[in-house]
């Protein structure tokens, strides 16, 4: 017996004719793909809104009043010392009107950066 996966005729088909598509009106369509691409235009510029920021940096050109006291970090080895010496650094930059920190001395278990310019 055959199935009707394995016969040339299907059970399961419909019996009608796949319908012909439907007539386009050509106004219709212009005005979907105008409001699509309205709506394009609208969700592009309101991502556009949403990630461009305004930021607002002030520095100070006044000179910092005297020599501060040099910056302590804990530094048990090399790699702590590197760390140090990216945070001392990045400290000076933002808080010390764009200076760089610079090697002052090392103990067992700190290093000390003070803020200077290049």
């Amino acid at each position: 017996m055959l199935r009707p996966i394995d016969s040339d005729t299907d059970e399961f088909r419909s019996p009608q004719k796949p319908s012909a598509p439907l007539p386009i009106d050509r106004a219709q369509e212009d005005r979907t793909m105008k409001t699509l691409a309205g709506i394009g235009i609208v969700a592009l510029l309101v991502l556009a809104g949403c990630s461009t920021e305004t930021k607002t940096v002030e520095q100070s050109t006044a000179p910092s009043a005297g020599a501060a006291a040099p910056m302590a970090y804990p530094a048990h080895n090399m790699v702590e010392f590197d760390t140090a010496m990216a945070s001392a650094d990045d400290h000076c930059y933002k808080q010390e009107n764009l200076m760089r920190a610079h090697y002052v001395d090392r103990t067992p278990d700190e290093a000390h950066f003070t803020c200077a310019a290049r």
